[in-house]
Protein backbone atom coordinates (compact mmCIF):
# COMPACT_ATOMS: atom_id res chain seq x y z
CA UNK A 1 0.00 0.00 0.00
CA UNK A 2 2.78 2.42 0.91
CA UNK A 3 4.53 1.86 -2.43
CA UNK A 4 1.33 2.70 -4.29
CA UNK A 5 0.91 5.91 -2.35
CA UNK A 6 4.45 7.05 -3.07
CA UNK A 7 4.11 6.20 -6.74
CA UNK A 8 0.86 8.16 -6.99
CA UNK A 9 2.28 11.06 -4.98
CA UNK A 10 5.33 11.37 -7.21
CA UNK A 11 3.27 10.98 -10.40
CA UNK A 12 0.94 13.73 -9.24
CA UNK A 13 3.90 15.94 -8.36
CA UNK A 14 5.34 15.52 -11.85
CA UNK A 15 1.96 16.37 -13.38
CA UNK A 16 1.61 19.50 -11.23
CA UNK A 17 5.14 20.65 -12.08
CA UNK A 18 4.62 19.93 -15.79
CA UNK A 19 1.37 21.92 -15.76
CA UNK A 20 2.98 24.83 -13.91
CA UNK A 21 5.95 24.97 -16.26
CA UNK A 22 3.64 24.88 -19.27
CA UNK A 23 1.35 27.58 -17.87
CA UNK A 24 4.18 29.92 -16.89
CA UNK A 25 6.93 29.21 -19.42
CA UNK A 26 5.16 27.44 -22.29
CA UNK A 27 7.84 24.72 -22.18
CA UNK A 28 7.27 21.00 -22.50
CA UNK A 29 10.86 20.10 -21.67
CA UNK A 30 12.52 21.61 -18.62
CA UNK A 31 15.51 20.50 -16.50
CA UNK A 32 13.31 20.23 -13.41
CA UNK A 33 10.98 17.80 -15.16
CA UNK A 34 13.95 15.75 -16.34
CA UNK A 35 15.23 15.56 -12.76
CA UNK A 36 11.86 14.53 -11.38
CA UNK A 37 11.46 11.86 -14.04
CA UNK A 38 15.01 10.67 -13.32
CA UNK A 39 13.83 9.56 -9.88
CA UNK A 40 11.98 6.71 -11.62
CA UNK A 41 15.39 5.52 -12.87
CA UNK A 42 17.05 5.83 -9.48
CA UNK A 43 18.65 9.26 -9.89
CA UNK A 44 18.47 11.91 -7.19
CA UNK A 45 20.08 15.11 -8.41
CA UNK A 46 21.81 17.36 -5.89
CA UNK A 47 20.36 20.49 -7.47
CA UNK A 48 16.76 19.23 -7.58
CA UNK A 49 15.53 21.37 -4.69
CA UNK A 50 17.34 24.42 -6.03
CA UNK A 51 15.68 23.97 -9.42
CA UNK A 52 12.33 23.47 -7.68
CA UNK A 53 12.46 26.96 -6.15
CA UNK A 54 10.66 28.25 -9.25
CA UNK A 55 7.51 26.41 -8.14
CA UNK A 56 4.64 27.63 -6.00
CA UNK A 57 5.19 26.77 -2.34
CA UNK A 58 2.79 23.81 -2.28
CA UNK A 59 4.44 22.18 -5.30
CA UNK A 60 7.92 22.87 -3.92
CA UNK A 61 6.93 21.12 -0.70
CA UNK A 62 5.81 18.07 -2.66
CA UNK A 63 9.24 17.87 -4.31
CA UNK A 64 10.87 18.42 -0.93
CA UNK A 65 8.79 15.56 0.54
CA UNK A 66 9.95 13.17 -2.17
CA UNK A 67 13.60 14.12 -1.66
CA UNK A 68 13.26 13.69 2.11
CA UNK A 69 11.69 10.25 1.74
CA UNK A 70 14.39 9.10 -0.66
CA UNK A 71 17.17 10.34 1.62
CA UNK A 72 15.54 8.63 4.62
CA UNK A 73 15.36 5.38 2.65
CA UNK A 74 19.03 5.68 1.66
CA UNK A 75 20.02 6.31 5.28
CA UNK A 76 18.03 3.30 6.49
CA UNK A 77 19.59 1.12 3.80
CA UNK A 78 23.11 2.29 4.65
CA UNK A 79 22.55 1.68 8.36
CA UNK A 80 21.52 -1.91 7.67
CA UNK A 81 24.58 -2.64 5.54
Amino acid sequence: MKHGFLHDYHSTTIRLVRDYIWETMKQVDHPLLNMLNGIWDGYLYDELLTKALILPTEDYRRVEDIVTLIKEHITEYNNKN
